[in-house]
């Protein structure tokens, strides 16, 4: 590796699922993607927290986002294209009028 590390140890935060699904996993992401052996240290939990959200407004959120970010995704190259298009008018218009000189 490049920094020459062999071992690898770090804390679980102990979020729920629903924490987890929007923060992500620090600890998972390590496990899976680290060159060297990693160790995940667990801390003991408090009680269960019961959340007021069901799996299917969770699965409805997300795909809520998702379609957002789609559709910001494409807003933003619609966005670049004209721009695109307004250099490209721009750079015809120079080279018309050198070509005139």
């Amino acid at each position: 590796t490049e920094n020459k590390i062999d071992f690898l140890v770090m804390g679980r935060r102990g979020m729920g699922t629903i924490s987890r699904l929007f923060m992500g996993s620090n600890s998972k992401y390590c496990v899976e993607n680290a060159d060297c052996n990693v160790t995940i240290i667990k801390h003991n939990f408090g009680p269960e927290v019961i959340h007021e959200v069901s799996k299917n407004q969770v699965i409805a959120a997300e795909e809520e986002e998702r379609q957002w970010r789609i559709q910001e995704y494409q807003h933003r190259l619609e966005e670049e294209g004209k721009q695109q298009k307004e250099e490209s008018q721009k750079d015809l218009e120079l080279v018309a009028k050198m070509e005139e000189e």
